[in-house]
């Protein structure tokens, strides 16, 4: 059961469902837009709120796993310096804490330069990336400090583009290094050893893919860290049902 509400930059929708014994899921969405100023941007506010009683069961009886409550605040700007600015909170039960975070986004260089900063108010974290692009020349660096304060960091750089025979190619490389508290043992080695996440590592990967209905992709992983080496191939063939990839942005990142 829903209704739909929209005239101009302004909409509403409302929407319920309810399972056999009347427990219901809610949603309540509205946003509205600013007219574009002389230079082209737009801006843009709206917010969504949904809840879930308790032992709410899906039409289909598919177990899902679903927030009890969820309410998100959304203001983004779009132009020539587009920016956007998010804030969710969620419920997922008695027997789960509450999570909250906030998200910003923004291109001051449109196409060029990119910063990205989330921050998780429980369990406290803060992730903090800058993006640069060049053609096909891509490199960026982020930050992340997890709940004692502590700092992750690592920079990377990408380079794509065709090879010929319908061939293209993605090379990157990636160096990480920082502190961290944790150390855990990793069962799946022999005797078992001791893992700090906080040590630095390089990974290269290089990966290659002829895309078409029928796409063949080849990818090669190399990590180096404090304990060794340790490489990876990986073949697959993808078959696409729809029109062809043919666009080197089509390689899977990471």
């Amino acid at each position: 059961l829903g209704a739909t509400w929209a005239r101009g930059g302004e909409a509403v929708l409302i929407a319920a469902a309810f399972d056999a014994k009347g427990r219901a899921r809610t949603r309540l969405t509205a946003s509205t837009t600013v007219r574009p100023t002389p230079g082209g941007a737009r801006t843009r506010a709206g917010f969504i709120l949904e809840t879930e009683a308790r032992a709410f069961i899906p039409p289909r009886a598919l177990p899902e796993r679903r927030p009890r409550a969820h309410a998100g605040i959304l203001l983004e700007c779009s132009g020539p310096h587009a920016w956007v600015l998010e804030a969710h909170a969620t419920d997922r039960g008695p027997f789960a804490d509450p999570r909250a975070w906030l998200i910003a986004r923004a291109e001051p260089v449109p196409g060029l330069l990119r910063l990205d900063l989330r921050h998780d108010v429980r369990p406290r974290r803060t992730l903090l990336a800058v993006r640069c692009t060049a053609g096909a020349l891509a490199g960026g660096a982020e930050a992340r400090f997890d709940p004692a304060g502590l700092a992750r960091r690592s920079g990377w750089i990408a380079v794509r583009g065709r090879l010929g025979a319908g061939v293209v190619g993605r090379l990157e490389t990636r160096l990480g290094g920082g502190r961290s508290a944790p150390v855990y043992v990793d069962t799946d080695r022999p005797g078992g050893a001791l893992v700090r996440p906080g040590r630095a590592a390089a990974r290269t990967r290089v990966e290659l893919a002829r895309p078409g209905r029928l796409e063949p992709r080849l990818a090669w992983t190399q990590v180096a860290t404090a304990e060794g080496r340790s490489s990876e191939v990986r073949l697959a063939v993808h078959w696409f049902t729809g029109p062809p990839a043919g666009s080197p942005d089509d390689l899977a990142t990471e």
